[in-house]
């Protein structure tokens, strides 16, 4: 910095803990657009000299989880753990995505974002299927504004949800076998937060009921599987 000072070049230091800036700091101090943050990697006795060019969007990420209907005693999957479940299940995204406990919608959303052309969710309550419905229409209807903006302009949008398959609906998963939409099953695969149980706190916990309510999870998930398996599904 005193160098460059002495040739009249304005410089900031800006990983002042001597640390990797996190995607954050790369953001707002706006190095993307100035191409000015440059790592120094060495391979193999090689010292090589790169540059960022891009970041994750930490902005997008948390406007997709706090914008959605939220509920704090329903497991709230964090959407960046989402991306990366349905980028390990889903090799091919012409494959659609079945969350048989859909909750809040959050792997609908993040699944719709990265441009999955059928997406389907159920829940045994009818409470989140109406949660999911709402955070999921809610998220198409402000991507189709911005994906017509983008065609306008002579643009393509990276997905198109004008061709975008969706069904969400009220299923008990120890049930599956009685599934009426069939097609969540085919040419799909199944991403999802199952059912944890119920919430327990410190007050109230005690391994009586732990017992108790694992072996409520393992007949859920007993069931499950064995419906999958009648049902012939073939997915991840």
């Amino acid at each position: 910095k005193k160098t460059l000072g002495e040739k009249w070049i304005s410089a900031r230091l800006i990983n002042i803990e001597n640390k990797n800036i996190n995607a954050a700091a790369w953001k707002k101090e706006k190095l993307g657009k100035s191409r000015s943050e440059f790592n120094l990697l060495k391979v193999d006795g090689n010292t090589h000299l790169a540059i960022t060019l891009s970041c994750q969007d930490i902005d997008a990420y948390a406007k997709r989880d706090t914008e959605k209907s939220r509920d704090m005693v329903v497991g709230m999957m964090p959407p960046k753990l989402c991306q990366m479940m349905i980028n390990i299940a889903s090799g091919n995204r012409n494959t659609g995505i079945y969350d048989p406990f859909c909750g809040l919608g959050t792997f609908l959303i993040e699944a719709a974002n990265m441009g999955i052309p059928s997406i389907f969710g159920s829940d045994i309550s009818l409470r989140m299927v109406d949660a999911s419905k709402k955070s999921i229409e809610n998220f198409i209807k402000e991507e189709t504004i911005w994906q017509d903006r983008i065609r306008k302009v002579g643009g393509t949008p990276s997905k198109d949800f004008r061709t975008l398959e969706t069904a969400i609906f009220e299923q008990d998963a120890d049930k599956i076998e009685n599934i009426g939409k069939t097609e969540c099953l085919q040419n799909t695969n199944i991403v999802s937060e199952g059912y944890l149980g119920e919430v327990m706190s410190s007050r109230d916990i005690s391994l009586d009921r732990i017992k108790t309510e694992r072996k409520k999870l393992a007949k859920i998930y007993e069931w499950f599987f064995l419906g999958l398996k009648k049902k012939k599904f073939h997915g991840n």
